[in-house]
């Protein structure tokens, strides 16, 4: 399985515009369910993992197939702690154990805890 480094190195030109897009807040939502739905992985992969996402993008992230999708949103620092939590049941152990990393954030920088 790539890295996210290898993902993003693998991608071309027209993918990291897609991706710089699926960072701008001013984005709709229906654009992001677009990349999300037709976008390559890479682009995935900053949308699911990089930004704060609306409701109804999480819910289509926890339905994506691709394992790896849900995985970006498993590690999303910007992801609610019961959004992120909405992937314990995964059936994919991967998922899980990305889940067990907790969100991606540098120190210092603490992530907030999970629901009990």
């Amino acid at each position: 399985m790539p890295t996210p480094e290898q993902i993003w190195a693998e991608a071309d030109l027209p993918a990291r515009r897609l991706a710089g897009l699926a960072l701008n807040p001013a984005v709709p939502q229906d654009v992001l369910l677009r990349l999300l739905a037709d976008a390559p992985l890479a682009v995935r992969m900053v949308l699911c993992r990089d930004r704060e996402l609306p409701d109804a993008v999480v819910d289509a992230v926890i339905a994506h197939p691709d394992p790896r999708t849900r995985g970006f949103l498993a590690v999303n620092p910007h992801a609610e702690p019961a959004q992120r939590a909405r992937l314990v049941d995964d059936p994919d152990w991967i998922v899980r154990a990305h889940l067990t990393e907790g969100p991606r954030t540098p120190l210092p920088h603490r992530p907030r805890t999970s629901p009990k």
